[in-house]
């Protein structure tokens, strides 16, 4: 399911941004980008609007129906 290959890129790139490392960031990047360019009609339009602004942090949250994806409760 493209949401899961999505949330995926997404958690890796935020742990990638953690560990300051610049090669996975943008592999991170390059597939994002290519989900977003390839498979656009799949996504719901909320979803688009976050990865097009490049709000990823929204994005997951979104992904994982939570208001924070990376906040501890």
């Amino acid at each position: 399911m493209v949401e899961e290959e999505l949330k995926s890129a997404l958690l890796g790139m935020l742990n990638a941004i953690d560990r300051t490392e610049g090669q996975d960031i943008s592999d991170s990047l390059f597939t994002i980008d290519g989900i977003l360019r390839k498979r656009k009609n799949e996504l719901d339009a909320q979803l688009v609007h976050y990865l097009s602004r490049r709000s990823y942090e929204k994005a997951l949250s979104y992904l994982e129906g939570s208001k924070s994806s990376r906040e501890n409760p």
